[in-house]
């Protein structure tokens, strides 16, 4: 009867832990949502079409970040740092929080995502591959 008891429990907490409770935040509305990314206390979200939103109080409002390209693909933060794959516009870096933006290269490239290892930043490229940056100026 244990052999019996022991699998049944198993089943059944497996069961409860891939269970999850999902709640919508107060937006952004309008645009799908391509990533996210948290910084600090803020989460960013880019969109497509639409540019980058930016909450400060875990989704309860949205804001424009100041970076309205057509569609944001990727985003991705890195030691004070947040950049923003753009699709073919390239990549676009702020040092502030979403408040400003400057263009950091790769136009044409279709960026659509990123991954951050240590100090260096990788861009996945639509069809040309990977690219990597340990210069975040």
């Amino acid at each position: 009867m244990n052999k019996l008891l022991f699998p049944a429990i198993l089943i059944i907490l497996f069961s409860c832990t891939l269970t999850a409770q999902w709640m919508q935040t107060n937006g952004p509305y309008g645009a799908y949502i391509t990533s996210l990314c948290i910084s600090e206390t803020n989460i960013f979200a880019g969109a497509r079409p639409g540019g980058v939103f930016v909450s400060s109080d875990d989704g309860v409002s949205w804001a424009y970040s100041g970076l309205t390209n057509e569609g944001i693909y990727a985003l991705a933060a890195v030691q004070g740092n947040l950049f923003a794959g753009a699709g073919s516009d390239g990549v676009f870096r702020s040092t502030d929080d979403g408040k400003q933006w400057t263009y950091a290269g790769l136009v044409g490239s279709e960026v659509i995502s990123f991954a951050v290892r240590e100090s260096t930043l990788y861009a996945g490229t639509w069809g040309r591959g990977v690219f990597f940056s340990t210069n975040r100026h």
